[in-house]
């Protein structure tokens, strides 16, 4: 026996219970491939579920040790070498331990006999998986969820132990189905259709009635044990009556407390939580045994969920998130009587919002900003910022709604000086519009706007040897001025300017571009599934399938400002549909009264090859990929009295065989057929109608007399 086989135990060790059970599960499914056991060296491929590794044993003089191919992932390399070792380990076990007993009759033949029928490829590569679990089952006498998840997927993995499902170990594949049909049927799964008839699921739960009482007598003498040793007083029956409080907020510009009294007695007031009680309402709320009025709950729960492990009696405002969660507590209007001043009345809500006033130093080095109400008062300073989807600003007071401000500040004591300087550039003459400042006359003389538009550059890639089939077309995103001169160029970080030195401006003026078609431009690309593609300094897009219908969509719905220049491919999508024409080529027959009709469409304006025009009637509207490599389709010019004509003739457009339609020269004679048939065809039917006389009428012999059946 190769020393190997008696090295597998302290081998094996070396692994975690979780690269063991992952490795068992790669044997079960025949991932060892080639395994040869020599006796120092021991070889074998791993086939694992993301790639392949070669696993080579050796034995040296400090004993065995295992390498592997794979240098990049610790982990894979563990689970290759493991896999290897149990895969050993299961071969020694087939050759020592005696062969299973023979069944009465083969599972597979009862099944089979069973259902009167074959079993379909799915039904026995699971017949397959169930076989190789039941004979690790029988070999070791345990299976886990692991095992479980994969004869039943929605079985829930939740421990790396052996599952409870035997006393002892099955000796029969029809046995181990029925374990694991009742395991499946307590967790409310179904099994496989074609195998619920072949358990026994009343029997064996009978038969498992006692072991399974035997078995949770410890369990549940142990959970009664915790349970008494982790509290004390369980043996005394404690009822504590749920108690009826309200809440409310004590608001200044600085802090916000939680402030709690009982709702049953009369006069009583509200005193302040601190984190003490805090921790006590949390549990008493966990178990049910606070009770509130709506807004009170709600203010409860929210102020829980603010409190984190360094909250200290108040929740400070200097804090964003504390900010935010306030802002949105006087969004609330059943709120509004629960979030209370200093002087415990609710907050006056002014209606008009406020708005910034500006008054320039008389030196003419900084710009006064001031927040006024609408009447021109100055704003009750300070002023705490509550920022959200609308900014309020929070006084001793009142709450007010306003303009947004600056978001490294949360509160405003005085007014707000800013140096000249400072706003002299295009941020500066934006973040005043922003917040509706006028620009001083000192900078608005400098002050130029130029509107940007944005040119995209479409082009069709060169196919790329290391690319497959797989085509790409390039994007290239340009800001241009008024004169047509490249400001800015779109690459993988964002817009970025060019050179300052190739974009020298006079350094007295402040140029105030309008970005809005480059921030549409952006969003236009991102539409597309862009990846950034270093080589040709573009966004790179794959022609898919759809990339036909994509582009077309995309590129006639530009909006204002965007511009798109792409390349004669990429036009050829842009471009109107083909018209084309049916016309009915005629072909006289050896008999003279049948034609051979056949389908001919011209198309105009291009040079198609029969099969090409094949495909783009086949097409029916959509796009089709030409041999040029252009996109095109086409529009038949038919009307519906001539696609009434065909169909009464029998003749289906979207057959395209090329093959003639045999027909009577009396089924042509119609009205609307002239606008089909070629002229040189009909002029034959016209002249073989007039020969036959259609219009003569014979006379009817007397004493012919004819009754027709109903």
């Amino acid at each position: 026996m190769p020393a190997l086989t008696e090295a597998l135990p302290t081998l094996l060790k070396q692994f975690d219970d979780r690269t063991r059970h992952e490795a068992e599960r790669l044997v079960d499914d025949d991932a060892v491939m080639g395994l040869e056991l020599l006796e120092d060296e021991m070889m074998a491929e791993v086939r694992m579920d993301d790639r392949s590794a070669q696993v080579r044993w050796l034995r040296g003089d400090l004993g065995w040790h295992g390498e592997t191919d794979i240098d990049d992932e610790e982990a894979l390399e563990n689970l290759a070498l493991c896999t290897t070792l149990v895969a050993v380990q299961r071969r020694d076990a087939r050759g020592t331990l005696p062969p299973p007993p023979v069944e009465e009759e083969d599972f597979e033949q009862l099944l089979t006999t069973q259902l009167g029928r074959a079993l379909t490829p799915d039904e026995e590569n699971y017949l397959s998986k169930l076989e190789k679990r039941y004979e690790r089952a029988r070999l070791t006498g345990k299976i886990f969820d692991q095992d479980m998840v994969r004869l039943h997927s929605r079985w829930a993995i939740q421990s790396v132990e052996p599952l409870a499902l035997w006393p002892e170990a099955p000796k029969s594949l029809s046995e181990f189905w029925n374990y694991i049909a009742l395991a499946l049927a307590d967790k409310g799964l179904a099994p496989p259709v074609f195998l619920r008839g072949m358990a026994d699921l009343d029997g064996t739960r009978e038969g498992l009635r006692e072991w399974r009482h035997a078995s949770t007598v410890p369990t549940w003498r142990k959970r009664i044990r915790d349970f008494m040793e982790s509290r004390p007083d369980a043996g005394r029956v404690v009822i504590r009556e749920p108690r009826r409080v309200e809440f409310r907020l004590l608001i200044t510009v600085n802090d916000v407390k939680l402030q709690i009294r009982p709702a049953d007695e009369d006069g009583a007031t509200y005193g302040t939580v601190d984190s003490a009680q805090l921790d006590a309402l949390r549990r008493e709320h966990r178990d049910g045994l606070i009770l509130a009025s709506g807004p009170a709950e709600l203010l409860l729960v929210s102020s829980l969920a603010q409190s984190g492990d360094d909250w200290n009696d108040s929740f400070r405002l200097e804090a964003e998130h504390h900010a935010r969660w306030l802002s949105t507590l006087f969004q609330q209007p059943a709120l509004e009587d629960s979030l209370v001043t200093l002087d415990d009345a609710p907050f006056h809500r002014v209606a008009a919002p406020l708005r910034w006033s500006s008054k320039l130093s008389e030196d003419g080095l900084t710009l006064t900003l001031q927040l006024e109400t609408v009447e021109g008062e100055p704003a009750p300073l300070p002023l705490r910022i509550l920022r959200g989807a609308q900014t309020l600003f929070l006084s001793a007071d009142a709450i007010f709604r306003g303009p947004n401000w600056l978001h490294d500040e949360s509160r405003i004591d005085t007014p707000v000086v800013m140096p000249l300087e400072a706003l002299a550039t295009p941020e500066g003459i934006a973040f005043m519009s922003a917040i509706d400042v006028a620009v001083p006359e000192a900078i608005q003389s400098r002050v130029r706007h130029e509107k940007l538009r944005v040119n995209i550059t479409a082009s069709c890639m060169a196919k790329a040897p290391y690319s497959g089939s797989a085509e790409f077309v390039t994007f290239k995103a340009e800001a241009v001025d008024e004169d047509g001169k490249v400001k800015e160029r779109l690459r993988v970080s964002g817009w970025q300017p060019l050179d300052e030195k190739k974009n020298a401006e006079d350094g007295r003026d402040i140029i105030c571009r309008d970005r809005c078609a480059l921030r549409d431009a952006e969003e236009l690309l991102n539409q597309l599934r862009r990846t950034w593609d270093i080589e040709t300094d573009g966004w790179r897009v794959r022609m898919a399938k759809d990339f036909p219908d994509v582009f077309h969509g995309w590129a006639t719905n530009l909006p204002e400002g965007v511009a798109l220049e792409s390349d004669e491919r990429l036009q050829s999508i842009l471009a109107d549909p083909l018209i084309a024409r049916v016309r009915i080529e005629a072909t006289q027959t050896a008999n003279i009264d049948w034609l051979d009709l056949k389908l001919v469409f011209d198309i105009d304006g291009v040079d198609l090859k029969p099969a090409e025009i094949r495909r783009l009637i086949a097409a029916k509207g959509e796009f089709v990929r030409l041999a040029d490599g252009s996109w095109r389709r086409v529009k038949l010019e038919l009307s519906e009295e001539q696609l009434q004509m065909l169909d009464s003739l029998g003749i289906d457009l979207d057959e395209h065989s090329g093959e003639a339609h045999r027909m009577h020269w009396r089924q042509l004679a119609l009205e609307k057929a002239a606008e089909i048939v070629s002229p040189r065809a009909w002029a034959k039917i016209v002249e073989r109608m007039e020969a036959a006389k259609l219009d003569e009428r014979p006379p009817v012999p007397e004493g012919l007399n004819v009754t027709l059946r109903p």
